[in-house]
């Protein structure tokens, strides 16, 4: 076992997801700065991509037993004596709790994590739980400016918690902006896992509307999930078998977005949206839901358009015009890779997280 680890990250596993992304930029940089983080996966599994990424820049994951939670907080509590780690943040929030317990009375410090709003981490566990991971530790960083808008417990929070916003980064090299292939067809992306409350289903519905008004549309989603099957039938059902294409994950997204005109995001909830940078960075204009902080990264009309959560009406209204203006695409696209080369600088990313460590220890 290592003998030193500077930081230590709660994760619950190391798939494909927004917030495994941004762990990974942060530690494989850390690790380049001479650092020595250390990855705890929850839900320790060899086969998750970002696990074997990880692996790669020489990051440290650390396996617990598959005991009770309490002896994994055990264990993490002799691994931060062994190592001397001086911050304990969890990327997950509901492994806050395990953050706090494991630092109390360790010269260690206990950061939790906040990447969506607070309302909506309540709906997926018990009351308890949920207060326990909100309240605990009582240093946290959020992604999103939004974390506690519609929650009532708004007020005690910020009485009680002391919360740094650090939004999402972005390796903008890895993203190239590109000219969309030039043919009859109109192309159309998405990407993001097939649950309930990514609302793929109403892209389906977008993509029948927008066929039946005569566009020539191909649409490929990007993502597994446990809605694939339900959401192939209603595919089948819309008669839309040809224009809209269930793709599987893809672990190069930068290639993925290449040949598309536009991206189309309807997520009823989000954080700060990472498929939204890299569409920006891939200069593709943003048709959304009003989900997140998505707001503070589309401007109407200027680098795509913002509509009603669950709104296929208005989505279909903004990529329609979209698509009979082919100057605007090109307009946007070359405002929005601007855009992302300033706005998502990794390095400053990296800078407030570590300015924020240097401020408890």
């Amino acid at each position: 076992m290592k003998t030193k680890t500077d930081f230590i990250y709660l994760v619950g596993d190391l798939g494909y997801g927004g917030q495994e992304r941004q762990l990974f930029y942060l530690v494989s940089a850390l690790r380049e700065k001479g650092y020595y983080p250390a990855v705890v996966p929850w839900n320790y599994q060899p086969t998750d991509p970002y696990f074997h990424l990880l692996t790669e820049k020489k990051v440290d994951i650390i396996r617990l037993s598959q005991k009770s939670t309490l002896n994994r907080i055990l264990e993490l509590r002799r691994f931060i004596r062994h190592t001397g780690a001086r911050v304990i943040h969890s990327f997950s929030f509901h492994l806050n709790p395990v953050a706090a317990l494991a630092a109390l009375g360790n010269t260690c410090h206990a950061i939790g994590g906040i990447r969506n709003r607070l309302n909506l981490y309540q709906k997926d566990m018990s009351y308890i739980h949920f207060l326990a991971c909100c309240f605990l530790p009582r240093i946290q960083i959020s992604n999103n400016y939004d974390y506690a808008n519609g929650s009532t417990l708004k007020g005690i929070h910020h009485k009680l918690v002391k919360t740094f916003v650090i939004t999402n980064a972005l390796d903008i090299k890895n993203f190239t902006a590109s000219i969309p292939v030039e043919d009859n067809l109109f192309r159309t992306i998405s990407v993001g896992r097939l649950f309930r409350e990514k609302r793929i289903d109403v892209v389906i519905d977008v993509v029948a509307t927008l066929k039946k008004s005569g566009i020539p549309i191909r649409h490929e989603h990007a993502g597994e999930g446990v809605l694939k099957d339900s959401l192939q039938e209603k595919i089948r059902s819309l008669n839309i078998e040809n224009e809209f294409i269930l793709v599987g994950n893809k672990s190069d997204i930068n290639t993925f977005m290449q040949p598309a005109d536009l991206f189309i995001h309807s997520s009823e909830y989000e954080g700060y949206p990472n498929v939204i940078m890299e569409a920006m960075a891939c200069g593709k204009p943003v048709v959304s839901s009003d989900c997140g902080d998505t707001k503070y990264l589309i401007e109407n009309g200027v680098n795509g358009y913002v509509v009603s959560v669950n709104s296929s009406e208005a989505l279909s209204e903004y990529i329609s015009k979209l698509y009979h203006d082919r100057s605007l695409i090109q307009r946007i696209a070359v405002q929005n890779r601007n855009d992302a080369n300033v706005r998502f600088s990794i390095d400053a990313y990296i800078q407030k997280t570590l300015n924020t460590y240097t401020k408890l220890t």
